[in-house]
């Protein structure tokens, strides 16, 4: 039999372990709370990630196309220029800078579609990112620069005497 001693004992136990697995419910869904938490952060970051490289893929695929064609006017550009097709247009030969001009801007403009998006895959990824875009450039520039001297032989009908010794 009980006595009323031993009952209040037995209820202080039953209100210490009942605490304690208060305490430890508590703690256990606090644990569960922050790994789901941090899942779910991985989860956005992964997915941020997954649209940067998506929106990079898509834009560099464009940047490249747009560098095959540019090439293939830079080298039609250096053929007119060696072969003195120019030569004797007087800059009347709009039909021509039409043809090329726009192929240039093209070019240009994908480049600064990708320029913002390298910017921040090298932020994010660094790597091939953070310099691999500059040979890009590099290309680019010699390819509009022979295309752009075509255009100015075009214009101006030929050489300017003047500009050549000074850049010399």
């Amino acid at each position: 039999a009980l006595t009323d001693a031993d009952w209040a004992l037995t209820k202080d136990v039953f209100s210490i372990v009942g605490t304690i697995a208060s305490v430890f419910g508590v703690g256990l869904a606090f644990y569960i709370g922050l790994e789901g938490l941090s899942t779910w952060k991985k989860q956005l970051k992964g997915a941020a990630d997954h649209k940067l490289a998506r929106d990079a893929a898509i834009v560099l695929r464009k940047y490249r196309n747009e560098l095959v064609t540019l090439w293939n006017y830079a080298e039609s550009a250096a053929v007119q220029i060696d072969g003195q097709s120019w030569i004797g247009s007087n800059g009347e030969d709009s039909f021509t800078v039409s043809i090329y001009q726009p192929q240039v801007d093209k070019a240009r403009q994908v480049r600064a579609e990708l320029e913002p998006i390298a910017l921040e895959c090298a932020a994010i990824f660094e790597g091939v990112f953070v310099s691999g875009f500059d040979k890009l450039y590099l290309f680019e520039e010699a390819c509009c620069g022979g295309v752009d001297s075509y255009l100015q032989l075009v214009r101006r009908g030929g050489f300017n005497d003047r500009v050549e010794f000074i850049s010399d």
